[in-house]
């Protein structure tokens, strides 16, 4: 019985630690007034996100202002994304 319970706490915890990505669609802009700017994200409901500097590719998302993108993001701290991954959404 010991054996066998063992193998499904350890599967059970790992199973929990695991974070699921969440996802957002819309155009990337840029908000704020220099020197002070940042990235943001507005869906195509009118909700503005802003996304976080420690987010991944952000330097890369700075080259895609005005384009429609998917992001993939597992913490959100208010209005602000923590990015882990992203893609170009085709226009219509």
């Amino acid at each position: 019985m010991k054996k066998v319970l063992l193998p499904l706490v350890l599967i059970a915890l790992l199973g929990s630690s695991c974070k699921e990505s969440k996802q957002l669609e819309g155009k990337i802009y840029i908000t704020g007034n220099e020197p002070f700017v940042s990235l943001a994200l507005m869906t195509n409901s009118g909700k503005s996100y802003f996304i976080s500097k420690e987010s991944n590719n952000y330097f890369e998302l700075w080259n895609l202002q005005q384009k429609y993108i998917c992001v993939f993001y597992d913490k959100q701290v208010e209005d602000t994304l923590f990015i882990n991954n992203f893609k170009l959404v085709e226009e219509d």
